[in-house]
């Protein structure tokens, strides 16, 4: 993130230099955003907690590969 604001305030003209404050409101924003799915998401779909019942890993936990799938969909749409 020091790099980020570092490039932008070298190359953005003084008029619009505020964009590094908004570049980390929505850093943070997006952090939470992606740490609420994954909160909601990973947990239901992992191997179960009980250590006695095996876990088929390809079909038990795949909370991760849905978390990346829900994120990519939040991003296509803000791009749009």
């Amino acid at each position: 993130m020091p790099t980020d604001g570092t490039l932008i305030l070298e190359n953005v003209p003084k008029e619009n230099q505020y964009l590094v404050t908004a570049l980390s409101a929505f850093f943070s924003a997006g952090s939470v955003l992606s740490a609420v799915f994954a909160l909601v998401i990973v947990p239901r779909n992992s191997c179960p907690r009980d250590l006695n019942q095996p876990c088929d890993v390809n079909v038990q936990n795949t909370g991760w590969k849905y978390l990346l799938i829900c994120l990519a969909i939040v991003v296509c749409f803000l791009l749009v």
